[in-house]
């Protein structure tokens, strides 16, 4: 049961801490992020192989690596507004991660529709890769759940 809490918070602080954005202001600071969640036992060779793969990529923008209590740091200020929310994440172990942008929304979409994140899920000390929508129209459709019957 709490594998499956902790599961669960990861992914509600996963969408919670994505921006999304539309097209018309995507070359604002709200750029859509790919993420790439690591164990917490990952080693520096381990980040930096993942590292090189994601610098190899056409069209990314910036890199950075968010430790853990990084993390806790900015899901506590995306969730500033939900106390509940920001309390109950609080308790949960967020993973270390290393976080990238594009410099347009075509090599966003290039590298989502490539193979990326599967081959980046197979590596050593990688745990999950999390792709934001890129769009506000496709945020909304993958958040809203279905109309009940």
């Amino acid at each position: 049961m709490r594998m499956f809490l902790t599961g669960a918070l990861l992914v509600v602080a996963a969408a919670t801490l994505t921006a999304c954005t539309t097209s018309d202001d995507f070359d604002t600071k709200l750029k859509p992020q790919i993420t790439v969640l690591f164990t917490d036992n990952a080693t520096a060779e381990q980040k930096s192989a993942v590292e090189t793969k994601v610098r190899a990529l056409p069209g990314v923008d910036s890199v950075r690596f968010e430790s853990s209590d990084e993390a806790q740091a900015h899901a506590q200020d995306q969730l500033k507004d939900d106390p509940s929310l920001a309390a109950a994440v609080a308790g949960v172990p967020l993973p270390p991660s290393l976080r990238f942008t594009t410099k347009d929304l075509t090599s966003y979409d290039a590298i989502r529709k490539s193979t990326f994140a599967n081959d980046v899920k197979q590596m050593d000390g990688v745990t999950d890769v999390v792709i934001q929508c890129a769009t506000l129209d496709e945020c909304k459709k993958t958040l809203t759940p279905p109309p009940t019957r």
